[in-house]
């Protein structure tokens, strides 16, 4: 895997450490020069039935049947967004119709990203039928507390929220265990934007209904991104969306209006070829190494408190991420790092609870190498 590095421009163009890939991915080379290609002629897709128009919606077709196979879903089940946000958001109005109509519950996590929590907190505010409830993570593994989960369920419950790996606490869900000890009538939504160039995410495999990420985690575009949809989850949907392109009430159609995000679509296709080059399996184990690699070197400096997660929870299903808090000021810990060009993540990480401690959160890919982690602790050892 030592080769995969000079695969990104970035790491030839200065001389940056990048420690901050959970909250957008470098790009590589194939990518850029997929954008690239396709922005010297550009041409409307679908609009007109001949020339580069109908070249370029055939691209899109083929792109929707590659990453559909990435995620081991129809293409059918595929509808093209700018990323887990928008999908979110745009999930909860085409549901709205079915949930306000009954008397509804809504299950999420009170600790996830505020992308995968707010849609529904907002849907719940403009509808009285619409109650939110919420269940914890484990305080001390950083999974989903599978037993708080489960006590929550009732009668009521039409609809609950996951994220597939936090991206604070990086550890992997078990989804796949937690959704068969669901009533099968109950709607299940899963976050993958974390997980999507680390494991192997097999729709079909993980029995939700709902699935998306966003290609800036996927070493693809900003504002690139799916929501697949099993044909259970496709049936309460309701077309909210209107405008050029929507020929029919259908799924995928009635999520994508308008022009689409030629270029987004066309990187994630060639970012999932350059994935599947390599092997996900293979980027895995890169990442695991680094990770444990990281902790055994942090663990080193006295005043660092881990938070949960891999930290305390030594599974090999984790993304590479390692949140840690520091006896510093965090001015004085941002000089410091972007004095050494070192560029990582000092926050609240857009976390849904108010209560959340700001932490320092490291989060490595396949394009980082052991003196990336040298750097880092020989910078934090001087605080």
């Amino acid at each position: 895997m030592q080769d995969i590095r000079s695969h990104f421009q970035f790491t030839e163009a200065s001389n940056a450490i990048y420690l901050d890939s959970a909250a957008t991915t470098q790009k590589p080379k194939i990518v850029i020069n997929t954008i690239n290609d396709y922005l010297q002629f550009v041409a409307n897709p679908g609009r007109n039935p001949f020339g580069k128009s109908q070249n370029i919606f055939n691209q899109i077709q083929e792109a929707r049947k590659s990453i559909s196979n990435f995620f081991n879903t129809n293409e059918n089940n595929l509808a093209f967004t700018a990323g887990v946000t928008d999908g979110m958001n745009k999930l909860a109005l085409s549901l709205e119709s079915y949930l306000k109509d009954q008397d509804s519950e809504i299950l999420i996590c009170n600790q996830d990203h505020k992308s995968t929590t707010l849609p529904w907190v907002e849907l719940a505010k403009e509808n009285p039928n619409i109650k939110i409830h919420k269940y914890n993570l484990h305080p001390f593994t950083g999974e989903i507390d599978e037993k708080d989960l489960l006590s929550n369920i009732n009668s009521n419950t039409k609809l609950i929220v996951f994220t597939h790996s936090h991206n604070v606490f990086g550890i992997v869900n078990n989804i796949k265990t937690i959704v068969q000890k669901i009533p099968k009538n109950i709607l299940t939504v899963l976050d993958s934007a974390q997980t999507v160039s680390h494991i192997k995410v097999d729709f079909k495999s993980l029995g939700v209904d709902y699935l998306l990420f966003s290609g800036h985690k996927l070493f693809a575009l900003e504002g690139s991104g799916a929501l697949i949809t099993s044909q259970k989850g496709q049936k309460p949907l309701k077309q909210v969306f209107h405008g050029g392109g929507v020929e029919d009430s259908n799924y995928p159609n009635i999520f994508e209006v308008g022009t689409p995000s030629t270029a987004g679509i066309l990187s994630m296709q060639s970012a999932i070829e350059f994935i599947k080059g390599y092997g996900i399996q293979n980027i895995h184990k890169k990442v695991t190494d680094l990770t444990a690699y990281c902790i055994q070197e942090l663990s080193k400096i006295p005043s660092i408190t881990f938070t949960p997660g891999v930290a305390y929870n030594k599974k090999s299903q984790n993304t590479g991420i390692i949140s840690f808090k520091i006896e510093s000021e965090p001015e004085q810990i941002n000089e410091i790092l972007d004095h050494e060009n070192i560029n990582i993540r000092i926050g609240t990480h857009c976390s849904s609870d108010n209560q959340f401690d700001a932490t320092l959160r490291v989060s490595l890919h396949a394009y980082n190498e052991k003196q990336d982690i040298d750097k880092l602790i020989q910078t934090l050892s001087k605080l």
